[in-house]
């Protein structure tokens, strides 16, 4: 969880970590980590395949439409995504795995959009209206 509100007096907790997944359409996901983040993916992409080191590794994302990488691994290629595959990136700025992956054709959701649709969904949450996501943007220098 990263968002309080407090309704009734009481507090209701949530996460906006796959808020990103709003604007994606994953038939076939697989998700890289097994720390919070990836929590709150797996919970939002429910028969996503996940891998990790503690466990499946490495991963197999070969049939995969969308790949996140919540894991914090910088310097390390991870995995090889063709042209047709989405990558989502939680590092910010991009790790080796997402470079690797635009050089390749891969459509990459960088680690600041990520950011920006987290705190537009806990901005929304917190205040009830809808989120300034340009001026989010630009905040974060995605606008000039």
């Amino acid at each position: 969880m990263n968002t309080i509100v407090f309704r009734e007096g009481r507090p209701d907790g949530s996460s906006t970590d796959a808020a990103i997944l709003g604007s994606l359409a994953a038939g076939r996901p697989v998700i890289i980590g097994d720390g919070g983040s990836a929590s709150a993916f797996v919970q939002a992409l429910p028969g996503a395949r996940q891998f990790a080191r503690r466990g499946t590794w490495p991963p197999d994302v070969g049939d995969a439409d969308v790949v996140i990488n919540a894991t914090s691994a910088r310097d390390e290629v991870l995995v090889e995504l063709q042209p047709g595959q989405t990558l989502v990136e939680l590092p910010y700025p991009d790790s080796a795995t997402a470079v690797a992956a635009r050089d390749a054709g891969a459509t990459v959701i960088g680690g600041l959009e990520v950011l920006v649709a987290q705190g537009a969904a806990a901005f929304e949450l917190w205040t009830g209206v809808t989120a300034p996501v340009e001026v989010m943007r630009a905040a974060v220098g995605l606008l000039p």
